[in-house]
């Protein structure tokens, strides 16, 4: 089943949090973190874990029933935490290095961001459809997991931004194509000598 093992603990806690509950309280409410059943400390075994995760997704799935418009909303806070998130309060602590951070992470992610997005969408134009299908498709099924269970920055290094940063990778080297059209090296050896 779907929502058997971190299913219903993610499913309930994204949707706690995304209706403004802190992490903590989250927690407390589903009343297991996932990291009770990576340590095996629930009581009643790999059973114990299955029941618990199946009780979490019943309460998160009375949740929406009960209110779509706030799961709608959500969704759509999970979805812009997964694709923007720059939030570190939870790593900086507070003040002036908190701040830091967060430029410091939209530097270096938003070009990452916008020169990915280029190069998936470019590669579609210039005959790599494959290649172009096959990041949309991931993207769009990763980024609506997330707009269901949980949405934020930790989830989108392992899942979003490896894809955005091959295809910024690819995208800069274009760039660079137009204005160094020559290798910036020499010719290979064996050629020179033969020609």
């Amino acid at each position: 089943m779907v929502l058997d093992t971190h299913g219903g603990f993610g499913l309930y806690l994204g949707q706690l949090q995304a209706r403004g509950v802190t992490i903590d309280e989250a927690v407390k409410i589903v009343g297991y973190h996932h990291a009770d059943i990576l340590s095996g400390s629930l009581p009643g075994g790999a059973r114990g874990e299955i029941e618990a995760d199946r009780s979490a997704g019943e309460r998160a799935l009375q949740m929406i029933r009960g209110d779509p418009a706030a799961f709608a909303t959500a969704a759509l806070s999970n979805i812009r935490g997964l694709w923007l998130g720059l939030d570190f309060n939870d790593l900086a602590g507070p003040g002036g290095m908190r701040v830091l951070m967060t430029l410091a992470a939209g530097a270096a992610y938003l070009p990452v961001l916008a020169l990915g997005l280029l190069g998936i969408g470019l590669s579609g134009r210039t005959g790599r459809r494959e290649i172009f299908w096959a990041c949309v498709v991931l993207l769009a099924t990763t980024t609506l997991l997330h707009a269901v269970v949980l949405g934020g920055k930790r989830y989108r290094t392992v899942t979003i931004d490896p894809v955005l940063m091959v295809a910024a990778a690819c995208q800069a080297a274009r760039f660079l194509a137009r204005f160094w059209p020559e290798p910036l090296a020499g010719p290979h050896p064996a050629k020179a000598a033969a020609g």
